[in-house]
Protein backbone atom coordinates (compact mmCIF):
# COMPACT_ATOMS: atom_id res chain seq x y z
CA UNK A 1 0.00 0.00 0.00
CA UNK A 2 1.07 3.27 -0.72
CA UNK A 3 -0.02 7.28 0.08
CA UNK A 4 -0.72 7.70 -3.67
CA UNK A 5 -2.37 11.57 -2.80
CA UNK A 6 -3.02 14.00 0.41
CA UNK A 7 -4.86 17.28 0.37
CA UNK A 8 -7.20 19.22 3.35
CA UNK A 9 -10.07 18.98 2.06
CA UNK A 10 -13.73 21.04 3.50
CA UNK A 11 -15.41 18.55 5.32
CA UNK A 12 -18.67 18.81 2.72
CA UNK A 13 -16.12 17.56 0.55
CA UNK A 14 -16.68 14.25 1.87
CA UNK A 15 -20.44 14.53 1.17
CA UNK A 16 -22.47 11.47 -1.33
CA UNK A 17 -19.83 8.76 0.12
CA UNK A 18 -20.38 5.16 -0.20
CA UNK A 19 -19.51 4.94 3.03
CA UNK A 20 -19.87 6.88 6.40
CA UNK A 21 -18.77 5.47 9.02
CA UNK A 22 -18.44 6.76 12.79
CA UNK A 23 -18.20 5.78 16.41
CA UNK A 24 -20.97 5.43 19.09
CA UNK A 25 -21.35 8.16 21.11
CA UNK A 26 -24.10 10.28 23.66
CA UNK A 27 -21.97 13.41 22.86
CA UNK A 28 -23.43 16.10 20.39
CA UNK A 29 -20.25 16.60 19.00
CA UNK A 30 -19.82 12.78 17.70
CA UNK A 31 -22.81 13.15 15.66
CA UNK A 32 -22.85 16.39 14.02
CA UNK A 33 -20.88 15.16 10.96
CA UNK A 34 -23.41 12.20 10.76
CA UNK A 35 -26.14 14.69 10.16
CA UNK A 36 -24.29 17.24 8.36
CA UNK A 37 -22.23 14.91 5.82
CA UNK A 38 -23.29 11.14 6.63
CA UNK A 39 -26.95 11.45 5.63
CA UNK A 40 -25.85 12.05 2.01
CA UNK A 41 -23.56 9.09 2.21
CA UNK A 42 -25.46 5.76 0.13
CA UNK A 43 -24.41 3.63 4.17
CA UNK A 44 -23.54 4.62 7.38
CA UNK A 45 -22.03 2.13 9.60
CA UNK A 46 -22.24 2.44 13.88
CA UNK A 47 -19.06 1.24 15.23
CA UNK A 48 -20.22 -0.34 18.66
CA UNK A 49 -19.97 -2.43 21.61
CA UNK A 50 -22.67 -4.79 20.10
CA UNK A 51 -23.10 -9.14 20.33
CA UNK A 52 -24.55 -9.69 16.91
CA UNK A 53 -21.95 -9.00 14.04
CA UNK A 54 -24.47 -6.20 12.41
CA UNK A 55 -27.69 -5.08 12.94
CA UNK A 56 -30.07 -2.02 11.66
CA UNK A 57 -30.15 1.10 13.62
CA UNK A 58 -32.50 4.13 13.25
CA UNK A 59 -31.23 7.37 14.72
CA UNK A 60 -33.58 9.69 16.67
CA UNK A 61 -33.10 11.42 13.19
CA UNK A 62 -34.63 9.11 10.93
CA UNK A 63 -31.37 8.46 9.54
CA UNK A 64 -31.04 4.45 9.17
CA UNK A 65 -27.27 3.15 9.92
CA UNK A 66 -26.08 -0.48 10.27
CA UNK A 67 -24.32 -0.87 13.73
CA UNK A 68 -21.30 -2.75 13.71
CA UNK A 69 -19.37 -5.04 16.53
CA UNK A 70 -15.92 -3.38 17.09
CA UNK A 71 -14.87 -7.18 17.04
CA UNK A 72 -16.35 -7.92 13.53
CA UNK A 73 -15.00 -4.57 11.66
CA UNK A 74 -12.01 -5.32 10.43
CA UNK A 75 -13.65 -8.38 8.43
CA UNK A 76 -17.13 -6.72 8.08
CA UNK A 77 -15.13 -3.45 6.16
CA UNK A 78 -12.10 -5.13 4.27
CA UNK A 79 -15.15 -8.09 2.42
CA UNK A 80 -17.40 -4.49 1.79
CA UNK A 81 -14.00 -3.36 0.16
CA UNK A 82 -13.25 -6.31 -1.86
CA UNK A 83 -16.80 -6.75 -3.23
CA UNK A 84 -17.04 -3.21 -4.05
CA UNK A 85 -17.36 -2.63 -8.01
CA UNK A 86 -14.83 0.18 -8.60
CA UNK A 87 -12.87 2.29 -6.12
CA UNK A 88 -15.00 2.77 -2.86
CA UNK A 89 -15.21 6.83 -1.14
CA UNK A 90 -14.82 5.91 2.53
CA UNK A 91 -16.12 9.14 4.93
CA UNK A 92 -14.89 8.83 8.76
CA UNK A 93 -15.32 10.79 11.52
CA UNK A 94 -13.08 10.41 14.11
CA UNK A 95 -14.23 13.00 16.57
CA UNK A 96 -15.84 10.91 19.14
CA UNK A 97 -13.92 7.34 18.13
CA UNK A 98 -12.52 5.70 20.66
CA UNK A 99 -8.60 5.15 19.59
CA UNK A 100 -8.23 1.34 19.28
CA UNK A 101 -11.59 1.72 17.51
CA UNK A 102 -10.17 4.07 14.57
CA UNK A 103 -6.99 1.75 14.35
CA UNK A 104 -9.11 -0.89 13.39
CA UNK A 105 -11.03 1.21 10.62
CA UNK A 106 -7.86 2.37 9.57
CA UNK A 107 -6.12 -1.21 9.38
CA UNK A 108 -8.75 -3.11 7.26
CA UNK A 109 -8.51 0.70 4.97
CA UNK A 110 -4.87 0.28 4.52
CA UNK A 111 -4.63 -3.43 4.38
CA UNK A 112 -7.50 -3.06 1.33
CA UNK A 113 -5.34 -0.66 0.03
CA UNK A 114 -2.75 -3.44 -0.70
CA UNK A 115 -5.20 -4.80 -3.38
CA UNK A 116 -7.21 -1.67 -4.67
CA UNK A 117 -7.54 1.99 -4.63
CA UNK A 118 -9.48 3.46 -2.17
CA UNK A 119 -10.36 7.10 -0.99
CA UNK A 120 -10.83 7.93 2.52
CA UNK A 121 -11.69 11.04 4.00
CA UNK A 122 -11.23 11.80 7.43
CA UNK A 123 -13.48 14.14 9.67
CA UNK A 124 -12.92 16.13 12.49
CA UNK A 125 -14.88 18.42 14.72
CA UNK A 126 -13.10 20.74 17.43
CA UNK A 127 -14.91 20.64 20.38
CA UNK A 128 -15.83 24.15 22.13
CA UNK A 129 -13.03 24.79 25.23
CA UNK A 130 -13.86 22.54 28.03
CA UNK A 131 -11.75 22.37 31.20
CA UNK A 132 -10.09 19.33 31.69
CA UNK A 133 -11.00 16.82 33.81
CA UNK A 134 -10.42 16.98 37.96
CA UNK A 135 -9.43 13.36 38.44
CA UNK A 136 -8.08 10.97 36.02
CA UNK A 137 -7.96 7.34 35.26
CA UNK A 138 -4.38 5.95 36.49
CA UNK A 139 -2.42 4.66 33.21
CA UNK A 140 -2.81 1.35 33.69
CA UNK A 141 -0.43 -0.09 30.93
CA UNK A 142 1.10 1.30 27.69
CA UNK A 143 1.05 -1.03 24.80
CA UNK A 144 0.81 -0.89 21.07
CA UNK A 145 -2.42 0.28 20.09
CA UNK A 146 -2.77 -3.11 18.32
CA UNK A 147 -0.49 -5.36 16.44
CA UNK A 148 -0.90 -4.00 13.28
CA UNK A 149 0.71 -0.73 14.56
CA UNK A 150 3.02 -2.16 17.09
CA UNK A 151 6.08 -1.41 14.45
CA UNK A 152 8.76 -3.38 13.25
CA UNK A 153 11.93 -1.85 13.84
CA UNK A 154 15.29 -3.13 11.65
CA UNK A 155 17.57 -3.31 14.42
CA UNK A 156 15.73 -4.44 17.58
CA UNK A 157 18.71 -3.29 19.83
CA UNK A 158 18.83 0.09 18.55
CA UNK A 159 17.42 3.26 21.08
CA UNK A 160 14.29 4.42 21.23
CA UNK A 161 13.25 7.77 20.14
CA UNK A 162 9.78 9.17 21.33
CA UNK A 163 7.27 11.16 19.39
CA UNK A 164 4.39 12.63 21.88
CA UNK A 165 1.66 14.71 20.70
CA UNK A 166 0.58 16.45 24.26
CA UNK A 167 -3.00 16.24 25.64
CA UNK A 168 -4.28 18.60 27.90
CA UNK A 169 -4.91 16.80 30.96
CA UNK A 170 -2.64 17.24 33.38
CA UNK A 171 0.95 15.24 33.67
CA UNK A 172 -0.97 12.36 31.23
CA UNK A 173 1.94 12.62 28.69
CA UNK A 174 4.76 13.04 31.37
CA UNK A 175 3.90 9.75 33.20
CA UNK A 176 3.43 7.89 30.37
CA UNK A 177 7.16 8.63 28.94
CA UNK A 178 8.26 7.57 32.28
CA UNK A 179 7.58 3.88 31.07
CA UNK A 180 10.06 4.33 28.25
CA UNK A 181 13.76 4.68 28.35
CA UNK A 182 14.21 6.43 25.59
CA UNK A 183 17.13 8.53 24.25
CA UNK A 184 15.38 11.43 23.18
CA UNK A 185 11.54 12.70 23.64
CA UNK A 186 9.94 14.89 20.94
CA UNK A 187 7.10 16.80 22.01
CA UNK A 188 4.21 18.29 19.44
CA UNK A 189 2.31 21.04 20.47
CA UNK A 190 -0.98 21.40 18.89
CA UNK A 191 -2.68 24.89 17.97
CA UNK A 192 -6.16 25.39 16.82
CA UNK A 193 -8.31 28.59 16.59
CA UNK A 194 -9.61 27.19 20.14
CA UNK A 195 -7.01 28.78 21.91
CA UNK A 196 -7.97 28.14 25.07
CA UNK A 197 -6.89 24.83 24.10
CA UNK A 198 -3.36 25.51 23.83
CA UNK A 199 -2.69 27.56 26.73
CA UNK A 200 -4.26 24.47 29.03
CA UNK A 201 -1.80 21.81 27.25
CA UNK A 202 1.21 24.15 27.73
CA UNK A 203 0.72 24.38 31.42
CA UNK A 204 -0.60 20.86 31.99
CA UNK A 205 2.90 19.69 30.27
CA UNK A 206 5.04 22.62 31.88
CA UNK A 207 8.09 20.38 32.89
CA UNK A 208 8.20 17.76 29.50
CA UNK A 209 7.48 20.71 27.03
CA UNK A 210 9.92 22.57 28.94
CA UNK A 211 12.68 19.73 28.74
CA UNK A 212 12.36 19.40 25.27
CA UNK A 213 12.40 23.51 24.49
CA UNK A 214 16.13 23.06 25.73
CA UNK A 215 17.11 20.34 23.93
CA UNK A 216 15.46 21.73 20.99
CA UNK A 217 13.19 18.87 20.52
CA UNK A 218 9.81 20.33 20.29
CA UNK A 219 7.37 21.50 17.37
CA UNK A 220 3.79 22.94 17.32
CA UNK A 221 1.53 21.88 14.97
CA UNK A 222 -1.65 23.26 13.44
CA UNK A 223 -4.64 21.38 14.15
CA UNK A 224 -6.17 22.49 11.34
CA UNK A 225 -3.90 21.77 9.04
CA UNK A 226 -3.88 18.59 9.01
CA UNK A 227 -1.69 17.54 5.56
CA UNK A 228 1.14 19.91 6.79
CA UNK A 229 0.46 18.31 10.30
CA UNK A 230 1.11 14.68 8.40
CA UNK A 231 4.29 16.19 6.69
CA UNK A 232 5.80 17.17 9.64
CA UNK A 233 5.41 14.06 11.11
CA UNK A 234 6.67 12.04 8.24
CA UNK A 235 9.42 14.04 7.83
CA UNK A 236 10.42 13.24 11.67
CA UNK A 237 9.87 9.95 11.70
CA UNK A 238 11.82 9.53 8.44
CA UNK A 239 14.94 11.25 10.29
CA UNK A 240 14.44 8.97 13.55
CA UNK A 241 14.14 5.69 11.61
CA UNK A 242 17.76 6.15 9.99
CA UNK A 243 19.22 5.84 13.85
CA UNK A 244 16.50 4.87 16.40
CA UNK A 245 13.23 2.81 16.76
CA UNK A 246 10.56 5.72 16.63
CA UNK A 247 7.43 5.23 18.94
CA UNK A 248 4.69 7.39 18.49
CA UNK A 249 2.32 8.33 21.77
CA UNK A 250 -0.15 10.48 20.13
CA UNK A 251 -2.16 12.48 23.04
CA UNK A 252 -4.07 15.53 22.41
CA UNK A 253 -6.36 15.77 19.59
CA UNK A 254 -8.04 12.16 17.81
CA UNK A 255 -6.76 14.15 14.54
CA UNK A 256 -2.82 13.91 15.45
CA UNK A 257 -3.84 10.25 16.66
CA UNK A 258 -5.02 9.76 12.57
CA UNK A 259 -1.85 11.11 11.30
CA UNK A 260 0.17 9.07 13.40
CA UNK A 261 -1.48 5.81 12.22
CA UNK A 262 -0.97 6.84 8.69
CA UNK A 263 2.62 7.33 8.95
CA UNK A 264 3.06 4.71 10.84
CA UNK A 265 1.40 2.20 7.83
CA UNK A 266 3.88 4.38 5.43
CA UNK A 267 7.42 3.90 7.86
CA UNK A 268 6.94 0.74 9.65
CA UNK A 269 9.54 0.59 12.19
CA UNK A 270 7.19 3.08 13.72
CA UNK A 271 5.01 1.95 16.25
CA UNK A 272 1.32 3.65 17.91
CA UNK A 273 1.25 3.45 21.42
CA UNK A 274 -1.77 4.27 23.69
CA UNK A 275 -2.05 4.36 27.86
CA UNK A 276 -5.07 1.85 28.65
CA UNK A 277 -7.18 3.94 30.59
CA UNK A 278 -6.94 7.21 28.59
CA UNK A 279 -10.05 5.89 26.25
CA UNK A 280 -11.90 5.94 30.07
CA UNK A 281 -11.90 9.62 30.67
CA UNK A 282 -15.43 11.09 31.97
CA UNK A 283 -18.34 10.79 28.99
CA UNK A 284 -19.21 14.57 29.18
CA UNK A 285 -20.68 16.20 26.48
CA UNK A 286 -18.73 18.73 24.01
CA UNK A 287 -19.96 21.13 22.23
CA UNK A 288 -19.24 21.09 18.72
CA UNK A 289 -17.55 24.25 17.63
CA UNK A 290 -17.55 25.88 13.69
CA UNK A 291 -13.93 24.06 12.97
CA UNK A 292 -13.73 21.26 11.06
CA UNK A 293 -10.54 20.11 9.49
CA UNK A 294 -10.35 17.02 7.11
CA UNK A 295 -8.22 15.76 4.86
CA UNK A 296 -8.54 13.52 2.12
CA UNK A 297 -6.10 10.10 0.96
CA UNK A 298 -5.96 8.14 -2.23
CA UNK A 299 -4.45 5.02 -0.91
CA UNK A 300 -3.34 2.18 -3.73
CA UNK A 301 -1.40 -0.68 -4.46
CA UNK A 302 2.45 -0.11 -5.22
CA UNK A 303 3.31 -1.17 -8.45
CA UNK A 304 6.34 -3.95 -8.91
CA UNK A 305 8.69 -3.46 -11.63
Amino acid sequence: MTVLQMLDIASDDARSADLFIYGHTLDPRGLYMLSTVGTSAAQRWEIGQVENNVKDLRKPDSCTAIEVGIEFLPSALGTWIANFEGKPRIAIDISCMPRPTMAAVFQAILEAGDRKMVRLDVLYVLAEYTPPPGQLPPNEDICPINDWFAGWPTNATASTSLVVGLGYERDKASGACEYFDASETWVFVPQSSILDYQSTVEANNDVLLARALRRDLAATYHVERPTETFGLLASKVSQIASKMNPVLLPFGPKIFFALCLLVASVYREAGVWHVTGDSDLPDVPHVASAHTPAFRVELGPIERE
